[in-house]
C-alpha cells in the first residue's frame, strides 16, 4: 500500500497526506521495528521535485525536539531500561539526519 504514495505523477493528491506523514513519524517509530520503520520513512517521503524547505524543516524539528516520553502506550516507549530509550531516540534522529541529508542532495 505504500508504494502507491510513491506515484510521482500526481503529487496534487499526496498533498493532503503530507502534514499527517511528518506528525506521525515518531509515533510510527516507536511501534514497529526500526527496518519497517525505514520503509515507512523511505516510501512515503516526497521525492526529488516534491521537496521543499518546509518539509525539510519539519524534519529538522525532529532533531530539535526529545521525544522519550512520547506514545507511552507503544511496544518500543515500554522498553524497561531508560537507556535503552534513549539509544532507540538517537537511532530515531539518526536516520532523520540522514534522510535529510539525502533530501538536500
Amino acid at each position: 500500500m505504500i508504494s502507491g504514495f510513491a506515484q510521482t505523477d500526481q503529487p496534487q493528491l499526496l498533498a493532503k497526506y503530507r502534514d499527517e506523514f511528518f506528525a506521525s513519524l515518531h509515533t510510527m517509530y516507536k511501534s514497529v521495528s526500526y527496518n519497517q520503520f525505514k520503509y515507512y520513512l523511505h516510501g512515503l517521503m516526497p521525492r526529488k521535485g516534491e521537496i521543499t524547505d518546509e518539509m525539510i524543516g519539519k524534519l529538522q524539528d525532529y532533531l530539535a525536539q526529545p521525544h522519550q516520553a512520547n506514545n507511552s502506550s507503544s511496544k518500543q516507549a515500554q522498553s524497561p531500561a531508560p537507556a535503552a530509550a534513549e539509544d532507540s531516540d538517537k537511532a530515531f534522529h539518526k536516520l532523520i539526519k540522514e534522510t535529510i541529508e539525502l533530501l538536500q542532495r
